[in-house]
């Protein structure tokens, strides 16, 4: 962990685009939305983000890919350890 990863500071850009690819690549989602990023500790990252999905989907399919989705985003970068994810359908 670099020293340069001070409390309240955001996580790296490179960090951010995997998180990007993370979501992207659920077919559900028609795209990764605005993120929000703090780390609360030398290894624990806050994130916040908007997710697009697909309009068709319903509000139980949404309780089924979301916790997939958070899931996803810790085994790639296990520091993310809290996730707030905003559903948000068409993409308003």
């Amino acid at each position: 962990m670099k020293c340069a990863s001070l409390l309240g500071e955001g996580t790296s850009e490179r960090n951010l685009q995997r998180i990007r690819e993370v979501v992207a690549a659920f077919p559900e989602v028609t795209r990764p939305g605005q993120m929000f990023s703090m780390h609360l500790g030398p290894d624990q990252i806050l994130l916040a983000m908007h997710i697009d999905f697909k309009d068709e989907l319903t509000a139980g399919e949404l309780e089924r890919i979301i916790p997939l989705i958070k899931e996803r985003i810790r085994r790639e970068l296990p520091e993310v350890q809290q996730i707030f994810l905003e559903a948000k359908q068409g993409a308003n």
